[in-house]
């Protein structure tokens, strides 16, 4: 009959309904051949008979095993380590939580300390700028959520502007919530820390660009600009440090606040 002529290597696995390349397939004992049939019974016992003895010797042999890779059920050994490793809310680091009221704020910590702000509108940086730098130095922490340094860099920050309370008024600003004022002080990287008197009349920003710095590199920095810029407003009785004049023309219209605030020629 027909069911003889297929291989005996083959046969046991296509019989039970389990497919095996034949490349792989696994050597039977010598109880499952069809050589083995006796050819004294009749065909159909024959074929009954024989379909028992390989059933019985697929799932005795060793490559029986394989029939479970067929499963699409994930094992419940593998189940923990499939599951997302991180919680649906994750919890800040303790040291960024002061940047975590109203837009988030300051924490009370930072709140007992005058002279720190967090600034969230371009308003109040204007006002900062264009006013108060005038008066004293302003120091400015341009930092987002996302940069782990800026998390950093937030405490020494706070240590700094207690240390420094009498000679300069400390800023913290979100560059996300007040993206403006990071174009104005001409921020590229986050976080950064900007020391400014009059607007431009003294700049400096200190940032790390490569990330090769610590946070008492750029603390250290800091310290030294405003050692800086307090020594030049002392000289000459504050006459070495002036804003920058332009003079050029230009066609907008003089009912716009900012030729006002800037100084631009009106006429």
């Amino acid at each position: 009959m027909a069911l003889n002529r297929v291989p005996s290597r083959v046969l046991p696995f296509a019989v039970s309904g389990v497919y095996v390349h034949p490349r792989n397939a696994c050597r039977l004992p010598a109880a499952a051949a069809v050589s083995s049939v006796p050819s004294s019974v009749s065909a159909f016992s024959s074929r009954t008979n024989f379909l028992s003895r390989s059933s019985s010797a697929v799932m005795s042999h060793p490559c029986a095993a394989s029939a479970r890779h067929f499963s699409f059920a994930i094992p419940p050994a593998n189940a923990a380590a499939l599951a997302d490793p991180l919680p649906a809310t994750p919890t800040p680091p303790p040291v960024f939580e002061a940047v975590s009221s109203a837009s988030s704020g300051i924490a009370s910590g930072t709140n007992a300390l005058k002279n720190v702000e967090e600034v969230s509108t371009m308003e109040r940086y204007e006002a900062a700028v264009y006013e108060e730098s005038f008066k004293k130095p302003i120091v400015c922490l341009f930092f987002a959520r996302f940069s782990l340094q800026s998390k950093v860099l937030l405490q020494p920050f706070l240590d700094f502007a207690a240390s420094a309370s009498n000679n300069a008024t400390f800023f913290l600003i979100d560059c996300d919530r007040v993206p403006r004022a990071a174009y104005h002080a001409r921020v590229e990287n986050v976080p950064s820390l900007v020391v400014m008197k009059g607007d431009d009349a003294f700049r400096q920003t200190i940032t790390d660009s490569v990330g090769v710095k610590t946070a008492g590199d750029l603390i250290q920095e800091a310290r030294s600009a405003l050692d800086q810029v307090l020594r030049l407003d002392q000289q000459e009785g504050g006459t070495k440090l002036q804003p920058g004049v332009s003079s050029y023309t230009h066609h907008i219209g003089v009912d716009n606040l900012n030729v006002y605030r800037k100084g631009w020629p009106v006429a």
